[in-house]
């Protein structure tokens, strides 16, 4: 989690908004799972944490290897966005599910 929260990619934000990181870092909580698995592979805690705690989901999972077996990446990359999907339908307090796709990436490489 550090290593995202520490990302180039933030420091605009942060030089506009110097506490922002700590309260990210109080809100947002790295949960092992596997989009693979039945149940993501989510302990019952965790799950449980999630059902009742999550209010945004963000998937931006993926598998992005375009020399995957078909039904590797279709494991992947359908049936794991259904299954957070899923996890999202049981959320309590779930305010919005967003799903970051890589279908429409296109590179303005010159």
């Amino acid at each position: 989690m550090e290593t995202i929260l520490n990302s180039e990619i933030f420091s605009r934000v942060y030089s506009e908004q110097p506490d922002l990181k700590s309260k990210i870092s109080s809100k947002v909580k790295a949960i092992a799972s596997d989009l693979v698995m039945d149940g993501l592979g989510l302990s019952p805690e965790d799950r449980s944490r999630l059902v009742n705690e999550v209010d945004v989901i963000i998937n931006c999972a993926a598998s992005i290897n375009f020399n995957d077996p078909l039904l590797d990446a279709i494991q992947i990359n359908y049936f794991g966005c259904m299954r957070l999907l899923n996890l999202a339908n049981e959320c309590k307090n779930i305010l919005t599910f967003t799903h970051v796709s890589t279908a429409y990436v296109n590179s303005n490489l010159r």
